[in-house]
């Protein structure tokens, strides 16, 4: 079984870095902090935004920005990083992504991925860690048979379940033809006060 992982592919035509804003809606993120990751759809939390603070915007990797971090490569949802530091206004960057091998074997490529919902009774119990999910993406890239592997609870199994039904996929390939994947994909959640 595999663990499905994104490549970050630097977006052409986008030479310098952008100034954004973090951007916390109450109604969207109870929390005054955004979360960054290591790297997405499989990630670990690296660390908080403040609200309002601003970031430099270095790329896009599906619905994901790319963002310089103390010197290193971070990412938030698109969601996340406004170009207008009193409204939201969001990135519309290119994702360009590199030609896929005609020999020997592709993972599959997600090519459109939405995050998970942190729910109400995780933020209360303080709930923070990984959901597992096992996934089939069929030759033509369509999704079956979703099950939890590896689950935290309080609502975010099912969370990380209805927000992996979104997601696109092209299918894996063998020597060019597209052909049935198994795999794994990991979603991360984390909760104030168990960041260092």
């Amino acid at each position: 079984m595999f663990l499905i992982a994104a490549s970050v592919v630097p977006s052409r035509g986008y030479d310098a870095p952008k100034i954004g804003y973090v951007y916390c809606s109450a109604r969207d993120n109870p929390l005054p902090t955004i979360t960054m990751y290591s790297s997405p759809p499989v990630s670990i939390p690296v660390g908080h935004l403040n609200c309002g603070e601003n970031v430099q915007v270095l790329g896009r990797q599906e619905s994901w920005l790319r963002i310089a971090s103390n010197g290193r490569d971070r990412y938030v949802p698109m969601s996340a990083i406004s170009q207008k530091g009193d409204r939201f206004v969001a990135f519309n960057l290119p994702v360009l992504s590199a030609p896929r091998p005609k020999t020997g074997k592709a993972l599959p490529r997600i090519i459109q991925s939405t995050g998970a919902s942190y729910t109400e009774a995780a933020l209360k119990a303080r709930i923070h860690g990984y959901v597992y999910l096992a996934l089939t993406i069929e030759a033509d890239g369509s999704v079956h048979d979703i099950r939890v592997l590896s689950g935290l609870g309080y609502g975010l199994d099912e969370s990380a379940l209805k927000a992996l039904q979104t997601w696109k996929f092209e299918p894996a390939l063998q020597d060019g033809i597209p052909t049935k994947f198994t795999g794994a994909v990991g979603f991360s959640f984390s909760s104030p006060g168990k960041l260092p």
